[in-house]
């Protein structure tokens, strides 16, 4: 049998939603919930409307395949701001009044830990791209499934490149964010390890600050 693009593509999007939701599922015809929690504003406003367009596209073509076991998907769609304050705010919607199973599309590390708690309480899933190494730590039960490499994996292979290249002493300046400092911290480690001396740490919490 042929299979083409779209039919891959549904394939693989009700076999990754089914995976992750299916202790959530019940029986009869009711709909799976889930709520999609992106960046269209702030500092990743630039990704948060593709991701939001992608999302209701997958969506679209599983509901056309047949939905998840015959259970129809219905999305609402919130917009974190990248702020994790308005993140956690419509959260508690979604959990609270459009009673997800599932909030997807966390783009920011901040704002992923910012509704963590929330959603471990709920027993709500949680899907990600953010690189924070405190996601896998604070996921005491294992509802968050994070489709992006950790920071760690970024700054020590930095740290290893700067020595590399002859650099004996090494200032950072970054964001004050749970991904730049988890980044940071893998740096230094790698960059002292290999003999370089730390001079300065300089956090600063928006580009006016920097």
């Amino acid at each position: 049998m042929k299979i083409n693009r779209r039919k891959l593509l549904k394939a693989s999007a009700a076999s990754a939603f089914t995976t992750a939701l299916l202790p959530n599922i019940v029986l009869g015809s009711a709909p799976i919930n889930i709520g999609s929690l992106t960046p269209n504003t702030g500092g990743g406003g630039p990704f948060g409307p593709k991701i939001t367009g992608a999302y209701k596209m997958i969506v679209d073509l599983v509901n056309k395949a047949g939905g998840i076991n015959g259970h129809e998907v219905l999305l609402t769609q919130e917009n974190s701001e990248t702020n994790p304050e308005t993140a956690i705010r419509a959260a508690r919607k979604l959990v609270d009044v459009n009673k997800v199973s599932a909030i997807i599309g966390t783009w920011n590390s901040s704002v992923t830990l910012g509704i963590m708690p929330l959603c471990q309480e709920a027993n709500v899933i949680q899907m990600c791209t953010s690189s924070s190494a405190s996601i896998p730590v604070k996921d005491k039960k294992n509802l968050v499934y994070n489709l992006m490499v950790l920071s760690p994996a970024w700054g020590a292979p930095f740290g290893r490149f700067a020595q590399q290249q002859g650099a004996k002493t090494f200032a950072v300046m970054a964001l004050n964010t749970d991904f730049t400092k988890s980044t940071v911290i893998a740096f230094e480690e790698a960059a002292i390890a290999a003999g370089m001396e730390r001079v300065q740490d300089a956090f600063y919490y928006n580009g006016g600050q920097a």
